[in-house]
């Protein structure tokens, strides 16, 4: 499992509606809706929180085994960082303002 902090860029707005989370991203000037996982997903990306942690937090939260979900999670956070909505902390020299997804 990758080891990085994901954390939400500061630049893209986040909305939560009914369940889901609409982003908007000024740089590449694009909308995102993610559905009710995706966003649970997303309100983990405080920085603080790494991969395996975040995955441990969200198989909690939803009563099923962390293996279960890891692949999926694993997956969307890459596609998220891969599309610059969510950077690696620890790298990118961000400072995170939370305290952790399952803290």
């Amino acid at each position: 499992m990758p080891d990085w902090l994901p954390l939400a860029r500061p630049s893209v707005a986040a909305e939560e509606l009914d369940g889901e989370t609409v982003l908007y991203d000024p740089q590449g000037r694009r909308l995102l809706v993610l559905n009710e996982s995706g966003s649970a997903v997303w309100r983990c990306c405080d920085g603080s929180t790494t991969v395996a942690g975040l995955v441990d937090h969200l198989a909690g939260a939803l009563g099923v085994a962390s293996g279960a979900i890891a692949d999926d999670v694993v997956d969307f956070l890459m596609a998220l960082r891969d599309s610059g909505l969510v950077v690696d902390s620890a790298r990118d020299g961000h400072s995170s303002p939370g305290t952790g997804a399952a803290g």
